[in-house]
């Protein structure tokens, strides 16, 4: 009985937790915002709906929620080896729709950054910098081909 609330629980919370406008997200875009970096949201054209968009420097930028998208270098506690198989499944799926993600937009021409929920809670600064970093080289890669 136990077993089943706890599992009913988790579902609940995990039906109920967002796909938009996330913390990690509104932290990101407030440090973008303070650098004065323009950004879209959500563009709905792009492979994926990526969470952040630099359209002149074709970044596009996934942050991912640790625990969803199974973050192997996570230190956010997680154990799925406790879960019945059909949530095993749902993030082997998850894995693959990320991969297939990535690979749409690198051939689409669009470099594909993600950024993880724990390290933007740990450097906000640090995760940003990462963004800012990924459009210099590219700077360098479009002068290199003029």
């Amino acid at each position: 009985m136990l077993g089943s609330l706890l599992c009913y629980q988790f579902e609940l919370n995990l039906r109920m937790s967002k796909s938009k406008d996330t913390k990690p997200e509104l932290l990101i875009q407030e440090q973008l915002r303070k650098w004065n970096i323009q950004f879209e949201c959500h563009a709905r054209d792009l492979p994926g709906t990526p969470d952040l968009v630099l359209r002149e420097d074709k970044i596009a930028i996934l942050i991912h929620g640790c625990f969803w998208h199974q973050h192997g270098n996570c230190l956010m506690p997680r154990d799925i080896s406790k879960m019945d198989s059909n949530w095993q499944q749902k993030f082997i799926k998850s894995g693959f729709y990320d991969l297939n993600i990535m690979l749409k937009l690198s051939n689409l021409g669009w470099e594909a950054l993600i950024l993880w929920e724990c390290e933007i809670n740990r450097s906000v600064y640090g995760q940003a910098e990462r963004i800012v970093r990924a459009r210099y080289l590219n700077s360098l890669r479009l002068d290199s081909l003029l």
